[in-house]
């Protein structure tokens, strides 16, 4: 571990072929620019400070969060740093928990349904999905806690 290597090793031989962060990076790389352009429209020219992180590094960020157990924009700044799969998606970018945050609250819920349609039209086209069946289940539980709260 304390040895110099010749050659600096690439992230992306260290990632195989079929890992989930590949079809991220694949599914954000081909969703339309006006759908993630929205973020750069949105943000006054004048807020100073660092360059704006591209809005389709910190989705990829997000929806790869969605496939661990990390949630909270603290634990996703430390994947960013410290996993493998996270740095090759990010290109080595690590945005801060509050740029995370901000991201998720103020953008992420104004186009959240567009990029949900587009990624089950992406896995129909791939047949990772059938769209002529689905089920929808609306059951009512009641919790054993509270006789008033439901749980859906």
């Amino acid at each position: 571990k304390n040895q110099l290597s010749i050659f600096p090793t690439q992230l992306d031989s260290l990632i195989p072929q079929d890992h989930i962060c590949r079809a991220i990076d694949s599914f954000v790389e081909g969703l339309p620019m006006n759908l993630v352009g929205k973020y750069f429209l949105n943000k006054p020219s004048n807020e100073g400070g660092r360059p704006a992180y591209h809005p389709k590094l910190i989705l990829k960020l997000l929806l790869y969060s969605y496939t661990t157990p990390y949630r909270s924009s603290h634990e996703l700044e430390k994947l960013a740093k410290e996993s493998i799969p996270c740095m090759w998606l990010l290109s080595g970018e690590t945005p801060d928990h509050a740029t995370i945050s901000r991201f998720r609250s103020k953008y992420l819920k104004d186009v959240l349904e567009d990029i949900h349609v587009n990624l089950v039209l992406n896995l129909a086209k791939h047949e990772l999905v059938n769209l002529e069946e689905y089920v929808l289940d609306g059951t009512l539980i009641n919790a054993n806690a509270n006789k008033y709260k439901t749980v859906f």
